[in-house]
């Protein structure tokens, strides 16, 4: 039966469609979630309280011999989780050996070219652990929990995750904020108004992803 979920914290498409069963792209692309495709250009970047909705499942019938094996692939099962580090000029870290626990699960992985680590994850996962360099200290990295750009909170992680902001997110626009937003427009040869304005949150959010 069709409804209406209300994002909470931690949330992304990818998590709820795999709770109800869904792949993302059914949810996502449904004509009832238009208004909400052109709020939140990104669906791994929802803000809790945003209203996505569900549509009512629909059954698919596939032909198959019953005497022989058959193998079915969910849609969106595994999802894709990219890491990528990188030194606080931006350059890339590379070919350095890490080790990321998703789940409960290690797994060894090194930095490509670019400095990136590419993994798939369950699209259920909340949380995983970082260690670089084996020997180093281990990082909290909260899976899904990234709010849109042309949010305070969406702003912070992203200048956090940049290498601009130590502070916590707590959505308000505070001094280590406004000094931290400074200096990503300087850097990007934006106005210096330390204000979140649409060409500011457009470029952190260009940034980010593209790192």
């Amino acid at each position: 039966m069709e409804s209406k979920h209300i994002i909470r914290q931690g949330e992304s498409l990818q998590s709820i469609a795999f709770s109800l069963g869904f792949s993302p792209e059914t949810i996502w692309d449904d004509p009832n979630n238009q208004a909400l495709r052109e709020t939140r250009p990104n669906p791994d970047a929802l803000l809790p309280g945003d209203s996505l909705y569900i549509p009512s499942p629909a059954q698919k019938h596939v032909a198959a011999m019953t005497d022989q094996r058959h193998v079915f692939r969910r849609r969106g099962v595994p999802a894709h989780l990219d890491i990528r580090l990188c030194n606080q000029d931006g350059t890339p870290i590379v070919d350095v050996p890490c080790i990321l626990r998703v789940d409960g699960v290690a797994r060894e992985i090194v930095t490509d070219d670019d400095g990136f680590l590419r993994t798939t994850v369950s699209p259920g996962a909340k949380q995983a652990t970082l260690v670089v360099d084996v020997d180093g200290d281990e990082l909290v990295l909260a899976i899904g929990h990234l709010d849109p750009s042309v949010e305070i909170s969406g702003a912070q992680g992203r200048l956090r995750n940049l290498g601009l902001y130590s502070g916590a997110i707590h959505g308000e626009l505070d001094a280590a904020t406004r000094e931290a937003l400074i200096v990503f427009q300087r850097r990007q040869s934006l106005e210096e108004s330390a204000v979140l304005d649409a060409q500011t949150a457009l470029a952190l959010r260009d940034l980010h992803e593209t790192r």
